[in-house]
């Protein structure tokens, strides 16, 4: 490990982009987020892109249209 390092350069913020996306809480149910939490681990993915997953495919299969980004 170095004595001394020079972050002149470095810049705030998020290391990844997360354009696109949303940051939202939501309280699931015990058995909801044990079940993605065990599928997603099974599968070697995280259980927040498999609910995201699980969810676009609802929205493929509703009869109510996608909406633009509204925030409720």
């Amino acid at each position: 490990m170095r004595k001394d390092y020079d972050f002149s350069k470095g810049q705030h913020g998020p290391v990844l982009s997360t354009e696109g996306k949303t940051h939202t809480s939501i309280w699931l149910d015990d058995d909801v987020y044990a079940f993605f939490c065990t599928k997603a681990q099974a599968q070697g993915r995280g259980y927040q892109g498999l609910i995201n997953d699980t969810l676009r495919e609802t929205m493929k299969h509703s009869a109510i249209p996608p909406q633009e980004s509204e925030h409720y």
